[in-house]
């Protein structure tokens, strides 16, 4: 929970398994299995989605430009963060903005 909690306050940081593994004394698999286990998905997955919840939010909050939250979301490019984001809703992020998410929409 703590870890979870962390990752959401900091979703920019550039979190990696090994490191996160090194942080509480596992090896990179074992992390894995045991953040699976408890969380239901991989370390690297959550912290992706994080970062696509706080994306769409941003995107419906906010006036800032889709490079600028990729950005602030810790995407060193916004076509990456763009396709990443259009892969798990369906929907592009200006699309997301305008509120019109279409029929794959996984909100």
């Amino acid at each position: 929970d703590e870890l979870c909690a962390r990752i959401v306050s900091e979703p920019s940081r550039p979190w990696s398994v090994a490191g996160l593994a090194r942080r509480f004394g596992y090896s990179p698999d074992h992390f894995t299995r045991l953040f699976k286990q408890s969380i239901g998905m991989s370390p690297r997955e959550y912290c992706v989605r994080v970062r696509l919840q706080q994306a769409a939010e941003l995107l419906r909050s906010t006036d800032h430009r889709v490079n600028e939250i990729a950005d602030l979301l810790g995407y060193s490019s916004v076509y990456f963060f763009s396709r990443q984001f259009k892969q798990r809703t369906g929907v592009s992020p200006q699309a997301w903005r305008r509120g019109r998410p279409g029929p794959r929409s996984k909100r």
